[in-house]
């Protein structure tokens, strides 16, 4: 994250639907899902603004090849927020 000392919470999602909220440390959120069905995923993090940023979301996809691994979506930079 960049901005201005963002603070606040990063929602993620798969396909659309909310699977979790990461609060930010440092500028990054970290989520870790728990194991992901096989086939393509659509992930996206909205950042949901502050005093000081405006809100953002990014979108990545990825393709699950195994029902039993854990992603880890590490949101670092990749919202740019609007000073």
């Amino acid at each position: 994250m960049s901005g201005l000392n963002p603070t606040g919470e990063v929602s993620f999602y798969d396909n659309g639907v909310l699977i979790g909220t990461a609060t930010l440390v440092n500028g990054v959120a970290i989520f870790t899902t728990l194991p992901l069905n096989f086939g393509t995923h659509s992930f996206t993090a909205t950042y949901n603004g502050s005093g000081t940023n405006l809100s953002s979301s990014s979108t990545v996809s990825a393709v699950v090849m195994s029902g039993n691994v854990a992603a880890i979506i590490s949101i670092i930079n990749s919202i740019l927020l609007d000073d």
